[in-house]
């Protein structure tokens, strides 16, 4: 998080705490006005679902031990063409 705040020259981020009921409504009508103005949004009822998973943090570490594996890009270059992505598609 800390990086992608670095990378979009924010000084801070926060946490925000929304209940999860809100968030489920905020989903539906995200839905409905993508079908109605047939633009792209962000956020859909897909993201809901991936939010809901309680642990997103993870490590390479037992899968460069056990499968050599070796990243082919560094974070910092990956998260800069993720945030150019968004960007260019009016999304950020």
């Amino acid at each position: 998080m800390l990086e992608t705040s670095r990378l979009l020259d924010k000084k801070r981020s926060m946490k925000i705490v929304v209940p999860e009921t809100l968030v489920w409504v905020l989903a539906e009508l995200s839905e409905l006005g993508i079908r109605i103005f047939r633009k792209k949004n962000i956020f859909n009822r897909d993201k809901f679902r991936e939010m809901r998973f309680p642990v997103w943090t993870c490590s390479v570490g037992k899968s460069q031990d056990l499968l050599h594996f070796q990243s082919l890009f560094p974070l910092k270059t990956s998260l800069q063409e993720t945030i150019r992505w968004y960007q260019e598609q009016k999304l950020l």
